[in-house]
């Protein structure tokens, strides 16, 4: 093949690279061949692919090519690694909440086994609530492993951009004020603090899994992680297909 036959090429290939949704050839560098379509078809602008998705009443146009209906391939990164545990945490808080005091009663009575702890103080008001043991203990010790699992869900998250923009800051309110009244209370009823600890243990691990959701579902119309395809891997789908 000489120069004058791949400059030919080169240029037939810049002519017929045309949107197929503004019928323009301008801006080349932003079109993509994200499905099987040959042709006129072939070729389309990320940013008109965008603004199909939330114009078009087809709610598979976010999914699938409207014309050969073939499903995009998107490179969707994980926000955090999503397992069982998490989404049970999230989707049953109450339930995670009572789990959760079960397991620092659990420590709490192993603790009992090998040594009993007991703090107070007698005199001063009010002397009665300021009362340390070995439950209280426990719970520390549970919250220690909550804080610890919240800083590795956080470390793991990949696009963390995209994480903290999709962070719902109702939810972010929520998990402060129980720490407000975590310190508030702490110096007079230190047991009832620790207790609302273990709220906001089960309160940042929905907001992890929240945050998660919220991004995955806005990257869904999002056309800059769909995969554009080169002729040759356009025609090995097409056979695998077939």
């Amino acid at each position: 093949m000489n120069k004058h036959t791949l400059n030919f090429k080169y240029i037939y290939n810049t002519l017929i690279m045309e949107c197929r949704i503004c019928f323009d050839s301008a801006n080349s560098e932003d079109m993509i061949s994200p499905c099987l379509c040959r042709g006129s078809s072939k070729y389309v602008h990320r940013e008109c692919l965008n603004l199909w998705f939330n114009l078009s009443d087809n709610p598979n146009a976010i999914s699938n090519c409207s014309e050969c209906k073939f499903n995009y391939y998107k490179m969707i990164p994980i926000m955090i690694p999503m397992n069982r545990i998490i989404v049970f945490i999230a989707n049953f808080r109450f339930l995670s909440l009572i789990l959760y005091q079960l397991l620092i009663l659990i420590i709490y009575y192993m603790l009992e086994l090998f040594y009993t702890f007991e703090y107070k103080i007698t005199t001063g008001i009010p002397y009665y609530f300021l009362y340390i043991n070995n439950y209280f203990v426990s719970i520390c010790i549970c919250l220690l492993l909550g804080i610890i699992t919240n800083i590795i869900l956080l470390y793991n998250v990949k696009d963390k951009d995209r994480y903290y923009k999709s962070y719902d800051k109702q939810m972010l309110y929520c998990g402060l004020s129980f720490l407000f009244i975590i310190i508030v209370s702490f110096y007079f009823i230190p047991i009832i603090s620790m207790l609302y600890s273990t709220c906001l243990i089960i309160q940042l691990i929905t907001n992890h899994y929240n945050a998660h959701y919220n991004a995955q579902k806005k990257m869904i119309r999002d056309s800059s992680l769909i995969i554009s395809f080169t002729d040759e891997e356009i025609e090995k789908l097409r056979q695998e297909i077939v």
